[in-house]
């Protein structure tokens, strides 16, 4: 059958397999009993009512956070920030008298619905011998101390974000 156009009315079972060389449009509820292979899938939203198995990488995508630097860097001190709001690297780079209070600030691209889970990292030994802790809330987290870093040591921090 050769056509333009086919509306089916009733139910359909096909028996072999079905190839679209265009798009196919399902409008309604879909249930698939056996295995679909798809080579890219873009979906709005996901819910999954079973495990999630992954056997590869999990990349992640979005918008940069931005980020403003705290008093805990001291004078002269920097921060940045690479990533996206579900996962990246903050570096800290301190400067002259260092104090307590917050390293960086990092707001979110888009903020969440509520406060997320906010999990951080120490890369390098330095990092991981500093008393730190952080902030959280719905459109930001924050890296802090109660015991200044040295002045002049550069470290960084990975993160990632759970809603």
């Amino acid at each position: 059958i050769q056509t333009n156009r086919l509306t089916v009315a009733g139910a359909t079972t096909l028996s072999g397999p079905l190839t679209s060389s265009s798009s196919l449009d399902i409008t309604g509820a879909s249930t698939f009993s056996g295995p679909v292979s798809i080579g890219s899938l873009s979906v709005g939203n996901l819910t999954l009512n079973g495990t999630l198995k992954l056997s590869q990488h999990v990349q992640t995508g979005g918008s940069s956070p931005s980020r403003s630097t705290g008093s805990a860097v001291g004078s002269g001190g920097t921060s940045s920030v690479s990533g996206s709001d579900t996962a990246g690297t903050v570096n800290i780079n301190v400067g002259s008298s260092p104090g307590t209070g917050c390293f960086v600030t990092v707001y979110f691209a888009k903020s969440y619905s509520s406060t997320p889970h906010v999990s951080v990292t120490p890369v390098g030994s330095y990092a991981g011998s500093l008393e730190y802790y952080i902030n959280r809330s719905a459109s930001s987290f924050s890296i802090c101390t109660d015991s200044p870093a040295a002045a002049g040591h550069s470290f960084s921090f990975d993160y990632i974000i759970i809603d």
